[in-house]
């Protein structure tokens, strides 16, 4: 039985990596978990079109990164 876990994020080549190797990445993280079996996780990264469809803390993160990155004022 393969457990399938879907990464939701707004720039999914963040998440995938340069051909995909972040995404293995991930996935081996994951399956050293005690909690799964070997070869039993599946990740997956799914584009999210609008972020009102993220949590709070997902936007936050996300406005913080740019402003960040952008050598932006994080307060105003």
């Amino acid at each position: 039985m393969r457990t399938g876990i879907i990464i939701r994020a707004t720039r999914t080549q963040n998440v995938l990596g340069e051909k995909g190797r972040r995404i293995t990445e991930l996935t081996s993280v994951v399956q050293k978990s005690p909690f799964f079996f070997e070869n039993s996780v599946e990740l997956c990264a799914e584009k999210v079109n609008n972020m009102g469809s993220l949590c709070a803390i997902a936007q936050a993160e996300e406005s913080l990164r740019y402003k960040l990155l952008g050598g932006l004022a994080i307060r105003r």
